[in-house]
């Protein structure tokens, strides 16, 4: 598996056993994504949920807050044009 960018925070917390709910821009993307869907099948304590969001449409990171949410963080990275 290949770990990339903002996904080492991801699989730190699930190697703690957090269930993390993750939000990605495109769900249908399998290289933005496989990868930490992989995580749920590594033999982990903690699982990976994702959610689509967009920073710049209102209201779609409400159901990445939904239930009881411990912790935020914010990453980003930006991609070469």
């Amino acid at each position: 598996m290949c770990i990339r960018d903002s996904s080492w925070i991801v699989l730190d917390c699930v190697e703690q056993g957090y269930k993390v709910r993750a939000c990605v821009r495109d769900l249908s993307k399998p290289d933005k994504v496989d990868h930490l869907y992989a995580m749920n099948y590594m033999g982990l304590k903690g699982s990976v949920e994702l959610v689509e969001a967009d920073l710049f449409a209102m209201g779609s990171y409400d159901a990445a807050l939904e239930g009881g949410v411990r912790g935020l963080a914010l990453l980003g990275v930006q991609s070469a044009v």
